[in-house]
């Protein structure tokens, strides 16, 4: 695969994608060309839009940066991240998260009870401390107009859409790990499965100009893209 996710040469390749099928869906995992594993997950379809099961994507070093747990219908039970040194930094569901410090210790837990989170929080030594809300700064350049013109300078209209004159819209999720670097794609909603690959490319190869920071310091964050396919202007 080249940079912008597309298959191409060796010699013009920037990434390793090998893919096996399961006897429930399709084992992808993708690789460095110096063969450092980047990403493995589960999906349910050769578009790799719909996860299933496990999911786990890596630092530099080898260490794993983010693991997810999918149901059947897609949607996450469980969801890990980890310091850059192996160690669990956050573990979440839908009704509980938990911060730790890197000794293990529990920095922070919130849980939902009715339809108000409760938080605690706490010291390295494990009494209780005051929460304190931790400011997230965006460096990825996610205005509208950047937006509309890289999907204008780089959106491939699928052959078959475009020969039967089809529109459409696909509404992805992804992350944006601490190296500026877009992992785990997953569509939450598609008007029609024939956009699902190319909408999946392109935030692939969304160009990233810096990272995300949370109180100045690198952070993996989730965030939301629409692309709409349409025809003429």
């Amino acid at each position: 695969m080249d940079i912008q996710w597309n298959k191409t040469r060796k010699k013009n390749a920037t990434y390793i994608q090998v893919v096996e099928k399961m006897p429930k869906g399709y084992l992808l995992k993708e690789f460095t060309l110096n063969k450092q594993i980047l990403t493995e997950g589960l999906y349910m379809d050769e578009d790799f839009g719909m996860p299933c099961g496990y999911y786990c994507a890596y630092y530099d070093n080898g260490e794993k940066e983010l693991e997810v747990d999918y149901n059947l219908k897609g949607d996450i039970d469980e969801t890990r991240r980890y310091y850059p040194s192996g160690e669990l930094f956050l573990k979440s569901s839908e009704v509980k998260y938990q911060f730790f410090y890197k000794s293990g210790q529990l920095q922070r837990e919130s849980v939902l009870e009715g339809n108000k989170w409760i938080d605690k929080c706490f010291s390295e030594e494990g009494k209780d401390t005051i929460c304190i809300e931790k400011r997230v700064e965006s460096g990825v350049k996610a205005d509208g107009s950047e937006w509309g013109k890289y999907l204008a300078e780089n959106l491939k209209y699928p052959r078959e859409a475009r020969e039967k004159g089809i529109r459409g819209q696909v509404i992805i999720e992804c992350n944006v790990n601490r190296s500026g670097r877009t992992i785990n794609p997953r569509i939450v909603f598609s008007t029609n499965a024939i956009f699902n690959k190319e909408a999946i490319r392109l935030v692939r190869a969304m160009p990233i100009t810096a990272r995300f920071l949370v109180e100045e310091q690198p952070a993996l964050v989730e965030f939301s893209r629409t692309i709409r396919f349409s025809l003429g202007n």
